[in-house]
């Protein structure tokens, strides 16, 4: 993944959030502030709980850089996949005023994979390789301003993902190796309640998961010989995510 795409990604999303931010903050008409006071029986502290369902688009990038068994060094693969991810969190708020300051941990189902068909050597069969994303977990911190009923926050924190790597051939030999990948989530949204401790809100977030090797033993048919061999690939991708969340707030 490229660093300067990234940064600009982190830039923009950071921007639009601190800009909604400020906005609800203070109010402009006529070049005189216009101060809106949230009616006093919203509050945003406390506890809640609730789940989230959006659409995600995941850029993935799967690097070779020593020969292993299907594919030579220098291999590289740059791939793209959309799904939907699913699942819940649990966080805390504490408002001062019209300022909101609170923590969230998050986990989602993503359940997505991209596969591609590559002549791994000259004289081999092509090989089969496919990378999938089962799991997404975040930890962030959340910062926001209320304007009436709505909230408008920016979040970071730390992520992880899931990610399996999967690579056949139709010798058959047949590799599958899972890891935890390690990252960053950067995201912006808005809340607003529906009922005194049910609210609603869109977030979108972008999250990019670290480069890792994932190196597995190969599997052989029956009649093979069972030479030792490994699966040795690298592994570095990104997710763009838009979600809706329903969350229940706990107490007044």
């Amino acid at each position: 993944m490229s660093l300067t795409r990234k940064a600009a990604d982190a830039a923009a999303i950071a921007a639009f959030g601190l800009g909604l931010c400020l906005a609800s903050v203070d109010a402009k008409a006529d070049g005189t502030n216009v101060r809106v006071t949230a009616p006093p029986e919203i509050n945003w502290s406390g506890w809640y709980v609730g789940a989230h369902a959006g659409w995600g688009h995941w850029n993935v990038d799967r690097g070779y850089p020593v020969d292993e068994h299907y594919v030579q060094a220098g291999t590289f693969l740059s791939q793209s996949t959309n799904g939907w991810f699913t699942g819940g969190q649990v966080g805390f708020n504490h408002q001062f005023s019209r300022i909101v300051v609170g923590g969230e941990l998050s986990l989602s189902n993503a359940n997505i994979d991209t596969s591609a068909t590559v002549q791994g050597y000259p004289a081999d069969p092509p090989v089969r390789l496919t990378t999938k994303l089962s799991n997404l977990v975040t930890a962030t911190v959340r910062v926001g301003a209320t304007h009436g009923p709505f909230l408008f926050y920016v979040k970071g924190g730390v992520a992880g993902g899931e990610i399996t790597a999967k690579s056949w051939d139709p010798a058959p030999h047949w590799s599958e190796t899972t890891h935890w990948t390690g990252g960053w989530v950067l995201g912006t949204g808005f809340e607003m309640f529906l009922h005194r401790n049910i609210t609603w809100g869109i977030e979108y977030d972008f999250v990019g998961l670290e480069a890792k090797t994932f190196n597995g033993p190969v599997n052989y048919s029956s009649s093979a010989p069972a030479l030792p061999a490994f699966q040795n690939t690298v592994i570095e991708s990104d997710i763009r995510l838009v979600m809706t969340r329903l969350n229940f707030k706990f107490g007044p």
